[in-house]
């Protein structure tokens, strides 16, 4: 499966789902960096459903933050202020 490219860049603080995940997974946006090497964009999720990362951050050591590469992120919500 190919990657989405959204039309609307992510912010942070955006609800977002993953493409590939069921609606039940959704987080919010904490931070967006650049990827090593100029590649796609990693954005830094806090999950807020049931679901987990399985490779969580360690030195988080929550598994309800981790990284997404922002093309597999839809925006679901947005605050406009």
């Amino acid at each position: 499966m190919r990657k989405r490219k959204y039309k609307k860049p992510v912010r942070i603080g955006d609800l977002v789902r993953h493409v590939l995940m069921d609606d039940g997974w959704l987080g919010i946006l904490l931070e967006v960096k650049e990827a090593e090497g100029g590649g796609t964009k990693k954005a830094k999720v806090l999950m807020i459903s049931e679901h987990v990362f399985p490779n969580a951050l360690r030195h988080e050591k929550k598994e309800n933050i981790g990284w997404v590469d922002v093309d597999w992120l839809e925006i679901k919500s947005r605050n406009e202020n």
